[in-house]
């Protein structure tokens, strides 16, 4: 039994990377003003990421304040986690994960972050209240 579970697999995505280039490229820091003279009317960027289909992949996922459940079998009903390939299928995933803790009677609340991983990847972390077994 355990406090934090945590697993890792090697990955190999691309979208923090992708985001950052995007954020980088459509900040207003870096537009230059150019001075034509006439009054410029400062309208949106039209672009836009649409992250649901970025590829991604999950390379760690984390249990926070889970202490009945053994990590093997944390592991085993978390997995599907590990399959999705895009971020909307790991959003997907996580929530799917999180409804069998709480339907299990493992969790009483579960909450859902997703947050920068290693090697390029997602870490999905799941922030639990023990339930009533």
């Amino acid at each position: 039994m355990t406090d934090n579970a945590a697993y890792e697999v090697p990955s190999a995505g691309g979208l923090f990377r992708d985001a950052q280039r995007y954020a980088q490229a459509s900040s207003p820091a870096s537009r230059q003003p150019t001075d034509t003279g006439a009054q410029a009317s400062a309208q949106p960027s039209s672009q836009s990421l649409n992250i649901g289909a970025q590829n991604v992949r999950v390379t760690q996922f984390t249990a926070v304040g889970l202490t009945r459940a053994r990590n093997d079998f944390l592991h085993t009903l978390l997995d599907s986690t590990f399959k999705a390939q895009t971020f909307q299928q790991v959003l997907h995933e996580s929530r799917e994960a999180a409804g069998k803790l709480q339907a299990l009677g493992i969790a009483k609340q579960v909450s859902v972050a997703l947050d920068k991983g290693p090697h390029d990847g997602v870490r999905v972390v799941f922030r639990c209240e023990d339930g009533s077994r």
